[in-house]
């Protein structure tokens, strides 16, 4: 009699630069997930500590995990590399340092699976515990710009054969899940939001988005955020009210956390680039990129 292969329902990808003090722990969390047959993939970004030794251990450990070492070439190549190893039928996404229920897969799969969901994200939309579908590509975008889907890929889940037009951007430093889930979004044909909280962002004074200093991976928000709003204006002009909106909030926090982080001298022509576009935003459409706090920024930082 041949054995059948176990079904993996949710490959989980955690992507990892020098986190020794993290893996344990979020493995026991993967581990302990209420869903049968979520499978672990650890990617060690080429750290230089203990991750990799400790990586290994845990492979030995829990027979659903699997590491894959490669050098320090950044978080979308490892989970680039993650999701290519990947046997789950959908993949989702943790940091190494963050914390989610136990609940949180079993919940974000049953929900998928049930309504053949391409991808089902973690966001507040309608009433708690509401489920809304969407399958119209304009409103799915609509909501992508007006970050009622949020971008960060660890609130979702993703149907792997969406790869590899699913992908991480190689290269970029910050703001690579914005540009992922845009392209998740765009290659669904159903997609799901699902408005319950399971997984919980915990901010370290080291992590990679809270640098003390000013520098210029911050730039790579803009090159993306421009990119996929040039797209969204292509093919969808009757969402240009919405595109303005996503690059004046985006541009307007890049130029506040110039501020706030040194100002650095070697950035001043870029900064001043962003602040002249800011300017001349039409004054009857800043109620609509701005909320009333984000507007006070707006006039302090011009």
């Amino acid at each position: 009699m041949s054995c059948v292969e176990k079904k993996i329902k949710v490959s989980v990808i955690v992507p990892i630069f020098n986190g020794e003090s993290f893996v344990r722990e979020c493995c026991r969390q993967l581990a302990d997930q209420t869903l049968d047959d979520v499978e672990i993939i650890l990617v060690d970004d080429g750290s230089t500590d203990e991750t990799g030794k400790i990586c290994d251990e845990m492979a030995v450990k829990y027979s659903q995990c699997h590491v894959y070492h490669q050098e320090n070439i950044g978080v979308s190549a490892a989970r680039n590399l993650g999701i290519s190893h990947a046997k789950g039928e959908y993949l989702g996404f943790v940091d190494v340092d963050d914390r989610f229920d136990k609940d949180m897969y079993e919940i974000l799969y049953d929900c998928a699976a049930k309504n053949n969901l391409d991808l089902l994200s973690m966001d507040s939309c309608g009433d708690e515990n509401a489920l809304t579908i969407l399958e119209e590509p304009k409103e799915i975008l609509r909501l992508f710009l007006r970050s009622k889907i949020g971008i960060s890929a660890c609130s979702k889940i993703v149907r792997r054969s969406l790869f590899p037009e699913f992908n991480f951007p190689k290269g970029k430093k910050i703001y690579e899940d914005c540009e992922a889930v845009y392209s998740g979004l765009i290659h669904s044909k159903k997609v799901g939001i699902l408005n319950v909280q399971k997984y919980h962002y915990i901010h370290h004074p080291v992590s990679n988005s809270r640098a003390v200093r000013f520098t210029e991976k911050y730039f790579d928000a803009i090159d993306i955020v421009d990119k996929i709003c040039q797209e969204v204006d292509s093919n969808y002009p009757e969402l240009k009210d919405d595109t303005l909106r996503r690059k004046a909030v985006t541009y307007l926090r890049i130029v506040k956390i110039y501020y706030l982080r040194g100002c650095p001298e070697e950035y001043t022509e870029k900064i001043r680039a962003l602040k002249e576009w800011l300017s001349n935003i039409p004054r009857k459409k800043l109620f609509l990129c701005y909320s009333r706090n984000d507007l006070v920024r707006y006039i302090l930082c011009l």
